[in-house]
């Protein structure tokens, strides 16, 4: 009498992970993977109730949408199986850079001062920014401290500085910060 171990048919499977930062700049992947059923077996998804897309067994990756809020993707598979995940993607960079401008002199011809102009942006490394004194010409600003002296003339001197966090992952995602000193040579 020959004896067979019965066969068991595999059960289909369905999985959802998600990997990424959830943010503007890296919102991440949903991962779908669906095992355990024939190669014709077909499943569909769709992300914040678009059209439907559908997927094969093994793995399928979806990538997260980078507007910032809310996103829903809701997965079907064969059998009646199915998942739905919620992510919530934020700005990486929501703040203007810091920005400063520090005088040190006497006002005076023969010493009328410096301006010391601090950039730092610990959020978004790529920060510039520009100056300008009264309506001369316009200057780069990196990050850092940049010393301009003020002029020497008699006279009334603005300095002008504007600083952004270069963070353009999506529409008006960028932050500027405008600051202003003025100072009086006599």
């Amino acid at each position: 009498m020959l004896l067979a171990a019965p066969v068991f048919a595999a059960a289909a499977e369905l999985k959802l992970d998600w990997t990424g930062g959830g943010t503007d700049r890296n919102p991440g992947v949903w991962t779908i993977q669906l095992t355990g059923v024939e190669a014709e077996a077909r499943g569909s998804y769709t992300v914040d109730g678009g059209p439907p897309r559908t997927f094969g067994p093994g793995v399928a990756d979806v990538a997260v949408p980078a507007t910032l809020g809310v996103h829903r993707i809701e997965v079907t598979g064969p059998a009646g199986l199915s998942l739905v995940d919620t992510r919530t993607i934020v700005d990486d960079d929501p703040t203007p850079p810091d920005l400063t401008i520090e005088y040190a002199g006497k006002g005076t011809r023969l010493e009328p001062g410096v301006w010391m102009i601090t950039l730092f942006d610990p959020e978004s490394p790529q920060a510039t920014g520009t100056y300008r004194v009264n309506d001369g010409p316009i200057h780069p600003l990196a990050p850092g401290t940049t010393v301009v002296a003020v002029p020497y003339f008699p006279g009334t001197y603005t300095i002008t500085v504007t600083a952004t966090n270069n963070d353009r992952d999506s529409s008006n995602d960028e932050d500027v910060v405008t600051r202003t000193d003025t100072r009086e040579v006599k």
